[in-house]
């Protein structure tokens, strides 16, 4: 019993200020002639008001003072043509209800439309927007995973196993995509781009398709499942190298060699505060952040303090209780042996509620309630300390 109140301490969570990068370049109106170098200075500016954005599954601000190099007629060229690419993927995932896909496609549509509206005054400045367009509309194909999520939970059998019904659904849902993918590798053909690699990787996906739907048929239910799931990513990971080949071409530059030439990586913010976080609250916050019901950091700060306090009122309630109890029964075996003590349950919980209103917690509210109940049992001439562990 000792070792309980000695160990009613409190983890408090501290959360250091967070700041959003701010998206804004201000440079001169006209973009050097393609012959002069590049000041070294005005690329430093362009990069640092970059956004962080996620790209080949790490985190970066993009190496923008190549786009110097180029014409915004270009950079707009290519936003269009990842949008048309990724528009009908958007447009399905949002029918399956996943909010980030929707958070992606508004924010890639702001970004554009403002590169449209500055574009005749601010013509660099408008380039960087149409290329954050850009990679906010390549985003689609990582939001076409949570669909088969729910699509999978949706369609279990009962106590979660997976059924006939699940892997069918699986196989419709991979079709369903694979239409999709297709006509955006048509479009990207007809563009002139070599779709080569996302063509071999749908192929290996057809077949996977094929054997799932043959393996259903013998009843092999979780063989079956399996292929029908690895399918389904494999059309993922297709739709993805088509929208990267595009980027590739722009860039004129090896789709492997993306992230170390252009994107300075770094950790971002966020993930570093989620990784300090408890276990509950971080998986609640990741799940928020991953469905976009976050729209700034600040909204992330709010849930973090207020779940954090939820949680700590919680954790000081059941400490309260747990001392309640101690103390009843310590004052009940002294009782059984004086039995002129009249300190009475009610008793102790006033002076325990006593102290709670003023702000005591843990350890400081067993510390304070134990020197008022030893203060009060002197009285009875009692003199030995209650918990003689505890020094208060």
């Amino acid at each position: 019993m000792e070792r309980k109140i000695i160990g009613l301490t409190i983890g408090i969570i501290t959360i250091v200020a967070l700041i959003t990068p701010i998206i804004g370049v201000l440079l001169a109106e006209t973009p050097p002639p393609s012959n002069e170098p590049l000041n070294t200075t005005t690329q430093e500016e362009l990069s640092r008001d970059m956004p962080i954005f996620e790209f080949k599954g790490g985190w970066g601000r993009l190496k923008t003072g190549f786009l110097l190099n180029t014409s915004f007629e270009n950079v707009l060229k290519l936003a269009y043509t990842i949008r048309n690419i990724t528009y009908p993927l958007y447009e399905w995932e949002i029918k399956y209800n996943i909010t980030a896909a929707n958070v992606s496609l508004r924010l890639g549509d702001k970004f554009l439309e403002r590169a449209l509206n500055i574009s005749s005054e601010h013509p660099r400045t408008a380039m960087v927007y149409a290329f954050v367009a850009a990679i906010h509309y390549a985003h689609a194909p990582a939001y076409a995973n949570p669909v088969l999520g729910r699509v999978i939970r949706s369609n279990l059998g009962e106590n979660n196993t997976i059924t006939n019904n699940t892997v069918v659904a699986v196989i419709n849902t991979s079709k369903e995509l694979r239409s999709i993918l297709v006509g955006a590798i048509d479009y990207a053909t007809s563009k002139g781009y070599n779709t080569t690699i996302p063509e071999k990787i749908t192929s290996w996906a057809d077949e996977r398709l094929d054997n799932a739907t043959k393996e259903l048929e013998s009843g092999n239910i979780t063989r079956a499942f399996h292929l029908a799931v690895s399918a389904y990513h494999g059309y993922v990971r297709s739709y993805s190298a088509l929208v990267k080949i595009v980027f590739a071409d722009f860039i004129k530059s090896l789709v492997e060699n993306i992230t170390s030439a252009l994107v300075e990586q770094r950790t971002p913010i966020t993930k570093r505060v989620l990784d300090v976080l408890p276990v509950r609250i971080r998986e609640m916050v990741k799940e928020k952040l991953e469905a976009g019901e976050y729209k700034t950091i600040k909204d992330i700060v709010g849930h973090v303090k207020n779940e954090t306090k939820r949680t700590m009122e919680q954790v000081w309630e059941r400490e309260k209780e747990q001392l309640k109890i101690a103390i009843k029964n310590k004052i009940g075996e002294i009782k059984k042996k004086s039995p002129r003590v009249s300190i009475g349950d009610q008793d102790i919980e006033s002076i325990i509620e006593q102290y709670y209103s003023k702000g005591y917690r843990g350890l400081d509210l067993a510390k304070a309630v134990i020197r008022e109940i030893e203060e009060r049992l002197s009285a009875f001439g009692f003199k030995t300390p209650l918990f003689p562990g505890l020094r208060h």
